[in-house]
């Protein structure tokens, strides 16, 4: 049997710090299969909060992605330093 303390931990502890509500909307940016995303699913599913899983187009173009998070009212998203970066340039235009 695989026992998945660390993953329990992490989201009991996630849950802890930044007390999300079933209002929460959550992003799946990355491929459900792909292991970090387990993280992201289980923590949507655990605190009732609603999880959004995009399409690639979507996922992959800045632009319709930032759109998407506005029009949708995202509340959770985990992304890297350099998508940010965009987001930022965009909102400059």
């Amino acid at each position: 049997m695989v026992e998945h303390y660390s993953l329990v931990n992490q989201i009991n502890g996630l849950v802890n710090e930044f007390k999300f509500t079933p209002d929460d909307k959550y992003l799946l940016l990355a491929p459900y299969t792909f292991d970090v995303a387990i993280m992201h699913i289980f923590l949507a599913l655990l605190t009732g909060g609603n999880l959004h899983i995009i399409k690639d187009p979507i996922r992959k173009d800045p632009v319709r992605l930032l759109d998407y998070i506005v029009e949708k009212q995202i509340t959770v998203i985990d992304i890297v330093p350099g998508l940010v970066d965009i987001f930022s340039e965009i909102n400059k235009k």
